[in-house]
């Protein structure tokens, strides 16, 4: 294997043939139409390709370490890399019917020890995520219930959503929900022990940004009361 290698996979389900530009966020950003999305660590892009929307995720790291690398990860094989992991989620989530955005290709540029990696997904058009739909919305105690519903079939197909937060569920207008960004999912054989930390994770993060919207005189719409409804839905 060469020291530095510029690794392209894609899916059948597209016919476009995808080159290293279409990974390159700096292209992208000068592109008209192309929109710059808020929401988790990664530096995502709303991307316009052969008349369809994607999105295009560039891999960042997190915590201490990433005042050092940034958006370098340790080389290990093409196999244990975040893309290609968490297509695998991605694919096990829409083998059960999931409503997850299909992941169309990824990239990853080996150099040395270390690697770059980029992911680009069908885009769901959407109306935001959980948190930000709550910022100027009353959410229904039935769609409080779908919500934990969904959170259950992620776990039944045993995939433990590493960041599952309320940034990382979207709306549509038809009030229907999708889980985004599977970066460090995990397929395991066993929900028990992860499942009430993966629900957990969800209630913290909404309980974060009620502080913090608080502590800036904006609203909020999430009260406790509501998570009962969604834990009823999950237990359903």
């Amino acid at each position: 294997m060469s020291f530095n290698q510029n690794i392209i996979k894609q899916t059948d389900s597209i016919a476009y043939q995808f080159t290293a530009k279409d990974f390159d966020l700096s292209y992208w950003q000068s592109e008209n139409g192309s929109v710059a999305l808020s929401g988790g660590r990664g530096a995502s892009q709303k991307i316009l390709i052969d008349g369809q929307f994607y999105v295009l995720r560039h891999y960042l790291r997190g915590g201490l370490i990433a005042r050092l690398l940034h958006d370098q990860y340790f080389w290990t094989g093409l196999h244990k890399t975040r893309p290609f992991l968490e297509q695998k989620a991605i694919e096990q989530a829409l083998h059960h019917k999931l409503p997850v955005p299909e992941v169309v290709a990824f990239n990853v540029q080996k150099q040395g020890l270390f690697y770059r990696a980029s992911i680009i997904s069908r885009y769901i058009n959407n109306q935001g995520t959980l948190a930000s739909f709550l910022y100027d919305n009353e959410l229904s105690d039935k769609l409080w219930f779908e919500i934990g519903k969904l959170i259950k079939r992620l776990h039944q197909a045993n995939i433990f959503h590493a960041d599952l937060n309320a940034n990382n569920i979207l709306i549509n207008e038809a009030g229907e929900f999708y889980i985004i960004d599977f970066d460090k999912a995990e397929i395991i054989s066993s929900m028990v022990a992860s499942a009430e930390k993966n629900v957990q994770r969800l209630l913290r993060s909404l309980l974060k940004i009620q502080k913090f919207r608080g502590e800036q005189n904006l609203p909020f719409y999430f009260h406790l009361e509501q998570w009962q409804f969604l834990l009823e839905g999950y237990g359903e």
